[in-house]
């Protein structure tokens, strides 16, 4: 798989960078939420193709769940006195309509994505 070097999600442009430097804790990418940048190991470039490729998309979920602000929406949600399982239910169901969305408008913007996952 080809890494791009830039994916735009929504109204930000997150760009993607091999890193030199080691991670603290073994990771091999990380997602940079202060500057919209993935960063990815360069012990990996020369690795296995299947966990470069896994480590990108894993990152990419990061930028995509920072998009949408998960984090402050779920304290919301959860605030309520429903039920466990109605929580649970609500949960599943706001990440999987915005993960959903948010992922098709980024396929759709980025149509190399997909040329680069073959």
């Amino acid at each position: 798989m080809k890494i791009p070097e830039r994916i735009k999600i929504g109204n930000r442009l997150v760009r993607v960078k091999f890193s030199r430097e080691p991670f603290n804790d073994d990771a091999y990418g990380w997602y940079d939420a202060n500057n919209f940048t993935i960063l990815l190991s360069s012990r990996d470039q020369d690795s296995n193709p299947t966990t470069i490729a896994e480590t990108f998309w894993h990152e990419l979920m990061h930028a995509i769940n920072d998009f949408n602000r998960f984090s402050i929406e779920m304290q919301r949600e959860m605030d309520d006195k429903d039920t466990p399982e109605t929580d649970a239910y609500k949960f599943e169901e706001m990440i999987t309509e915005r993960t959903a969305k948010t992922l098709l408008q980024v396929l759709q913007d980025n149509p190399d994505l997909i040329k680069a996952t073959n």
